[in-house]
């Protein structure tokens, strides 16, 4: 059954980790099985409460620790993980406490706290293995990520195949449109910077224009290729290898 992931994490400390990480899961999860920013809380609701049925909801709680999460102050100086009403805290406590998995993630240096440096509720958070995302690495850092949550969080078939197709459609437009702009570039260059007339420089900008396209299919889609059907990959290959071909002839006669 498709469960719900949960993001714990403090904004002054690794918001844009957070960000990141929540768009790398929305590639495999609905947005729907995706939990982060409890803002929407009504007026008049104990948001304690609210936080801990969000948290119970989920299969899996991220807690995104970045070098600040552990000593971040209030303006008066307190540590917020000492205070009872600490979104984080209340999250993090409530994970703890109805057994839902808790994943402690690393981000930008930061080191596991221990047991003696958080509050009783949170100690247990000291004995969960954790997870580093480097940030030179962070896309197969996540990917490794999501790996092993698959096996814990179905994601929602329907939507994933969705979301599937929709990166496919994505994929090829780009391809497309990188093709054409290929065949522009190509003809620009015999045509203004090289000054070629004639027939048989028409032919050789053509092939030239190929083989631009090619480079370029390369340098900028080498991440969409396998989202491709296999009819595009086939329009794309013969629609530029022809003229190459031509062109790499014309050359060396």
């Amino acid at each position: 059954m498709a469960g719900g992931i949960f993001i714990s994490y403090r904004r002054d400390d690794a918001k844009h980790a957070a960000g990141r990480l929540v768009d790398r899961l929305a590639k495999t999860y609905a947005r729907s099985q995706l939990f982060m920013d409890v803002d929407g809380i009504e007026p008049g609701l104990d948001f304690e409460r609210v936080l801990s049925e969000k948290v119970e909801a989920c299969d899996v709680l991220l807690a995104v620790i970045g070098p600040g999460w552990l000593d971040a102050k209030d303006s008066a100086g307190t540590r917020r993980l000492d205070k009872p009403d600490d979104f984080v805290r209340i999250e993090i406590a409530a994970a703890l406490a109805r057994d839902v998995r808790v994943i402690p993630l690393l981000v930008d240096g930061a080191r596991m706290p221990t047991a003696d440096q958080l509050p009783e509720p949170l100690k247990q958070l000291a004995r969960r293995q954790a997870t580093r995302l480097a940030h030179e690495q962070f896309g197969s850092d996540t990917d490794t990520l999501i790996a092993n949550l698959t096996r814990l969080v179905a994601p929602i078939p329907s939507i994933v195949m969705a979301q599937r197709v929709n990166q496919a459609i994505d994929a090829q437009l780009w391809l497309f449109a990188t093709w054409i702009l290929g065949w522009i570039a190509g003809m620009a260059i015999f045509s203004r910077l090289l000054g070629w007339q004639g027939g048989d420089s028409v032919v050789s900008a053509f092939g030239f224009a190929a083989v631009l396209c090619l480079v370029t299919a390369v340098w900028s889609n080498a991440g969409r290729w396998s989202q491709l059907r296999p009819s595009a990959k086939k329009v794309y290959i013969i629609g530029c290898t022809i003229p190459a071909l031509i062109f790499l002839a014309r050359f060396l006669v």
